[in-house]
């Protein structure tokens, strides 16, 4: 069969339709190279912004930590000293004035009372709770009047209704029967959640 002239395309032609495909495969695989390329620097970026945060949070939460635990720390040291000064027989109106100097001093204290073995309250820092207030009726309270002497313990989290806030109790039982109570006053925690 012979072969047609009309049929056949020029070589000239078939050169610009080869140039053509090899152009747009060329653009396609800069294009797809060029994706790729981009791709893998926001994945190495994102990786590293991850590992910045999670280094930032870890190094929050140490500093939330020693903040935390020098607090109790000097929470604890509050409890031995007004212990000590219980059992040295100080007269409680002269405890009052003094645990209402304490409190204004320390920055982590909302209140702080002296209560007997019945859970009423002997002395406190505060005028919210007077003489003789019963508090023993509290949760808390009832488990340091069941504790042995010298032990102290630290309230779950819980709505006080005088101030309208939340408080963390820290609290020691004493040798002669009575607890020590130090209502921390939770905004002196870093804590916005509870704000």
């Amino acid at each position: 069969m012979p072969h047609s002239p009309d049929l056949a395309l020029p070589d000239a032609e078939l050169d610009i339709h080869r140039d053509r495909r090899r152009a747009i495969a060329v653009y396609v695989g800069g294009v797809l190279l060029l994706l790729v390329v981009i791709a893998s620097l926001m994945f190495d970026q994102y990786r590293r912004d991850t590992r910045i945060a999670e280094e930032r949070t870890v190094a929050r939460a140490d500093l939330v930590a020693e903040w935390v635990a020098s607090t109790f720390a000097a929470s604890e040291a509050l409890l031995a000293s007004v212990a000590a000064r219980i059992e040295g027989n100080e007269a409680p109106g002269e405890l009052g004035d003094w645990l209402a100097a304490l409190g204004d001093e320390l920055p982590f204290l909302d209140k702080i009372s002296v209560l007997d073995s019945q859970g009423r309250v002997m002395a406190s820092s505060s005028d919210t709770y007077p003489p003789g207030y019963a508090l023993g009726g509290l949760p808390y309270h009832r488990d340091l009047l069941q504790a042995s002497a010298g032990e102290r313990i630290v309230t779950p989290l819980f709505w006080s209704h005088f101030v309208e806030e939340f408080r963390v109790v820290h609290a020691q039982r004493l040798a002669g029967g009575g607890i020590v109570s130090a209502e921390l006053e939770l905004s002196s925690f870093p804590m916005p959640w509870i704000a």
